[in-house]
């Protein structure tokens, strides 16, 4: 309940203070991108995201988190391009999860998703994804393999792919195994009006959290059994910096001591 109650607060106060488009056209999807130090992969980011086959289907929306970088010229050719692009600039960097939170509370989309600068995308994964969210109401989450590249800025039909994550079909014991669902995840925006947002204690694991906290309320994912999506390991990324790994894992640690018991009487 106390997670509802936020959640109606902090959209009723960002609507009150937000600009978002007058217009009657609603999106399928919402793709929810933060911005920061991100200037050596933007442009190919977005080369890549527009051309998603049902992308006049979606809505970009990117949230500027105080980047010291220069995006923002790039952005805004792209925004003149296309109008189903929505763009906010901090003026701090609230950290991550609380920029995903801004991107859900604008969000227009029954669906959502988010994207990162530095991932590429088959060109049907959105498609692919929305259609197995439309064809099954019952599930909350869809998720689907990916392959996995040391070289920035690849295109998804052309690189160096060091190995295929291949993603586990989906059961309560396996979203405290790893992160399930993990990269290029679509869920339904009103999971967040029934279980609230993204846990903004949580520096680098809040997306596992959140996952977590829906299958330990009940909410069922599942696979896209295709690979759809080209990672790339960043080695300076959130998750991903080797300097980060004890704060990391004590996140990991907090978490599955938070809902081991929830997850383990959903199994038994």
């Amino acid at each position: 309940m106390y997670r509802k109650i936020c959640y109606a607060i902090k959209k009723k106060l960002l609507l009150a203070v937000v600009f978002l488009p007058c217009y009657a056209w609603k999106p399928r999807v919402s793709i929810i991108t933060s911005v920061y130090k991100a200037d050596q992969f933007m442009e190919g980011f977005l080369e890549d995201i527009t051309r998603q086959t049902i992308f006049d289907q979606c809505e970009l929306i990117f949230i500027n988190a105080a980047s010291p970088g220069n995006e923002e010229h790039i952005i805004q050719k792209y925004c003149a391009r296309h109008p189903n692009i929505v763009y906010k600039k901090l003026d701090h960097d609230p950290g991550l999860y609380a920029v995903w939170n801004l991107g859900v509370l604008i969000a227009r989309a029954p669906y959502l998703t988010n994207a990162n600068t530095d991932d590429r995308l088959h060109p049907e994964c959105y498609q692919k994804h929305a259609k197995a969210l439309d064809e099954h109401p019952e599930i909350g989450l869809v998720y689907s393999d990916f392959y996995v590249t040391y070289y920035p800025n690849e295109t998804f039909e052309k690189f160096r792919c060091h190995h295929v994550r291949t993603m586990p079909a989906f059961t309560p014991q396996e979203i405290l195994n790893q992160p399930l669902p993990n990269n290029h995840p679509m869920w339904r925006r009103s999971l967040h009006q029934q279980f609230g947002l993204f846990d903004e204690n949580f520096a680098y694991s809040g997306d596992w959290e959140m996952w977590t906290r829906l299958v330990a309320s009940g909410v069922t994912f599942m696979k896209v059994p295709e690979v759809l999506g080209l990672y790339y390991f960043n080695s300076a990324g959130l998750s991903t910096n080797a300097a980060k790994k004890s704060a990391i894992d004590a996140e990991d640690m907090k978490l599955r001591a938070l809902y081991d018991k929830a997850i383990k009487a959903l199994i038994q």
